[in-house]
């Protein structure tokens, strides 16, 4: 009976194969023969009116990517607005007098992160109207086209016109064009909606109308954003164009002295932008005929590309599959951590294969090591160590609340206690989570800081390097105010002042966050931090002011095993470094 049944499943195997090529040879033989008959109607039928709409369709949707592009340029000028950041600076510049380069300083090096990336502006300009000539700060963006030419130029040559127009903004977007040179421009307004100061953008036009550039080559092109003209023609971005007003034709196609104009209008909350595109009726004539040559070379590979197409369906899934079900086997016959040897050829099942091997040796490890038992073990002790809380940040902070009731105004105090609500919900977690994106992680850290910067005052710098792809990567919950904080008590206070550096960073399959701060480690020093770091160091056995970065190099050790965990050595001869490792790959998803 047994024997029969092994039959029936190799039958079946056998089936199965037939079937992938006959399922593979028909999806593509049917979708072939469809479009070949598609087209030879196309043809035949001379259906210019077609290819008139797919020109139309192609014109809107490239259009539709320049409007997207617009849009998001438009969105991330309004990070300068909502997140505060150039208000706050503002603020603290008047409120502690500080010189006029602290404030420029502070302002180009937040443009510099929000902007000096972003390609849709080449140079970003951001002045107070107290005195824009010194209270400013400009960046530009070399990868878009920037250079300090262009900030150069606005200075000399568009500030005054800038300044004039800023002011009939009040707290809308508005678009500038300056001798060819298009600015997109923004009030930023305090909280009660008075400007203070106005940011400027410089446009990448080649960037946001990036998508219209197939059409630059053979046709002539007119952009109108709002009232300003962004005209192309023959591929030559801002050239006049004689004749081309969109206002004269109407939305669509049209057909007018032997040529073919395209109008589409997109009308936003900030903007409208009408385009017009100017075609050649042979241009639109003579690429039908490019179908019937594109037809005999597809008949004439016909065959070639039958038989290639049954030999990549052998070789990259039918001999693939093939692998995977001897190894499920193995493993049903109860050969843990059997290893499939086979290269496929295809990234899908290379990533099946790799995934097999990694689970195949990852349930012999579990096995061996009585799995079941050290995963309880191991959320209880988690749940232990997440529950250490440091009483004296704590009596500090309220300390600094007081203080500053008494002496300072209600907005220093509200921020001081928003900050200490957002730490203290981190610490209760009442969604119970083990791991949050790296920018929630921040926000605890932000918070901490704010409170850290209140009560050391300019004693305090901080310096933040993270890198973009690594926001969103999952990292342990309050896993950076632990070494931040260390950073701080031995590093800045120690010395009287300092700065501390916080930075992220990936490879490979792992996250790296770092804290470096002032300081240089004795021979006292470094045989603590050993101890303290050490795989069988046991916290219950050490007063509550030692535990944090116990407790961050265990959590890590945990979570994610080696070589994951907290590194504390020295970088430099004056600066000490703290960093975190963290798996983010396939099994920490």
């Amino acid at each position: 009976m047994q024997e029969r049944g092994n039959e029936m499943k190799e039958k079946k195997k056998f089936s199965i194969q037939w079937r992938v090529i006959a399922i593979a040879l028909g999806c593509w033989m049917i979708p072939f023969v469809l479009m070949v008959g598609m087209m030879v109607h196309y043809i035949l039928s001379n259906q210019l009116g077609d290819r008139v709409d797919n020109m139309t369709d192609q014109v809107n949707f490239n259009m539709q990517t320049s409007v997207e592009r617009l849009n998001q340029a438009i969105e991330d000028s309004r990070d300068a607005s909502y997140e505060g950041e150039l208000r706050s600076v503002y603020e603290a510049f008047m409120n502690n007098h500080y010189k006029d380069y602290w404030l420029s300083g502070r302002v180009r090096g937040y443009l510099n992160t929000k902007y000096t990336k972003d390609k849709s502006f080449s140079s970003t300009v951001f002045w107070y109207l107290d005195d824009p000539e010194k209270l400013n700060g400009e960046v530009y963006n070399a990868s878009a086209g920037g250079s300090y030419h262009q900030i150069d130029t606005y200075w000399k040559e568009d500030h005054e016109t800038v300044k004039k127009y800023a002011e009939t903004l009040d707290t809308n977007i508005g678009f500038l064009e300056c001798d060819g040179r298009v600015y997109m421009i923004r009030n930023l307004v305090n909280r009660s909606f008075e400007p203070v100061g106005v940011l400027v953008m410089r446009m990448n036009i080649a960037y946001c109308f990036e998508g219209m550039r197939h059409f630059l080559e053979d046709f002539d092109m007119s952009i109108y954003l709002n009232e300003l003209n962004l005209e192309f023609s023959q591929g030559k971005e801002q050239t006049k164009t004689e004749g081309l007003h969109p206002e004269e034709y109407p939305k669509g196609s049209t057909w007018d002295g032997g040529y073919l104009y395209i109008r589409n209008l997109v009308k936003e909350n900030s903007y409208s932008l009408d385009t017009l595109v100017r075609i050649p009726k042979m241009v639109v004539m003579d690429s039908m005929y490019a179908y019937l040559r594109i037809l005999g070379v597809m008949i004439v590979l016909l065959v070639p590309l039958v038989v290639f197409l049954i030999l990549m369906v052998r070789r990259h899934i039918l001999q693939p599959t093939e692998q995977l079900m001897e190894g499920a086997r193995e493993i049903q016959e109860g050969n843990l951590g059997y290893q499939i040897t086979f290269e496929a050829g295809s990234r899908e099942f290379v990533y099946l294969t790799e995934s097999f091997n990694q689970m195949s040796s990852r349930l012999k490890y579990q096995f061996d090591h009585i799995y079941q038992e050290e995963m309880a073990l191991k959320d209880a002790r988690i749940m232990a160590l997440q529950s250490h809380i440091n009483p004296h940040f704590m009596n500090n902070t309220l300390e600094i609340i007081n203080w500053e009731a008494r002496l300072s105004g209600n907005m220093k105090i509200s921020k001081m206690i928003e900050s200490l609500s957002v730490l203290m919900n981190a610490a209760m977690d009442r969604k119970r989570r083990h791991v949050v994106p790296l920018k929630e992680e921040l926000q605890y850290v932000e918070a901490y800081l704010h409170i850290m910067k209140e009560r050391l005052g300019s004693k305090l710098t901080v310096e933040v390097e993270i890198a973009e792809d690594t926001l969103n990567e999952k990292v342990p919950r309050l896993i950076l105010q632990p070494v931040i904080e260390n950073a701080i008590e031995h590093g800045v206070i120690r010395s009287g002042s300092g700065t501390v550096v916080l930075r992220s960073y990936k490879k490979g399959d792992y996250l790296y966050l770092e804290t470096e701060n002032n300081g240089v480690m004795n021979e006292q020093e470094r045989a603590k931090v050993d101890r303290l770091l050490a795989p069988d160091y046991d916290t219950s056995k050490e007063s509550s002011g030692n535990l944090g970065i116990a407790n961050v190099n265990q959590r890590l050790g945990i979570l994610y095993g080696e070589p994951c965990g907290l590194a504390i050595f020295q970088e430099k001869d004056d600066r000490i470094c703290a960093r975190l490792t963290i798996f983010v790959g396939l099994r920490a998803q």
